[in-house]
């Protein structure tokens, strides 16, 4: 792997991880591993063998080809669709900490949000007290029996 693959790759596994609910201490524990050389897989400082992005996947409950996910996507493509930004991680963590009802309506939001983008719909606003994204808020209302607020 190149330089560029292997950091991408460990961006994915970090996001996994994190998605995963699992410290870097206790992911470390689980695969007998230092928390050193996780830190490393995790930046793109140490390559991995089959074997062990492998074990790094059934770990965290994934196929080892998400690790590998738009891996080969030109620097234009990686920035529209996200692929390698520093939010993924963030967003997972994130994810990671909502309970059960919170995690199905964020899905929904993203899913919903997905379909408006690709029939080249209007780009959701965001307005102070609520979602301001039109039909898609009260299907989301629908589905979940609740408003969204934010703020």
């Amino acid at each position: 792997m190149d330089e560029r693959a292997t950091k991408h790759v460990g961006v994915r596994i970090r996001a996994a991880r994190v998605a995963s609910g699992l410290s870097q201490k206790e992911f470390a524990h689980r695969l007998s591993i230092s928390k050193q050389q996780a830190w490393k897989y995790e930046n793109g400082g140490s390559e991995l063998t089959a074997t062990r992005l492998c074990q790094i996947a059934e770990l965290l409950g994934v196929r080892p080809s998400v690790f590998f996910k738009d891996v080969d996507a030109p620097d234009g493509v990686a920035a529209r669709t996200g692929a390698g930004r520093d939010e993924k991680p963030d967003i997972l963590e994130v994810y990671g900490k909502l309970d059960r009802s919170n995690r199905d309506l964020l899905l929904s939001i993203g899913r919903l949000l997905l379909e408006v983008n690709s029939a080249a719909a209007p780009v959701p606003v965001l307005s102070r007290g609520a979602i301001g994204i039109g039909p898609i808020s009260s299907r989301i209302e629908q589905e979940k029996g609740r408003s969204i607020v934010i703020g």
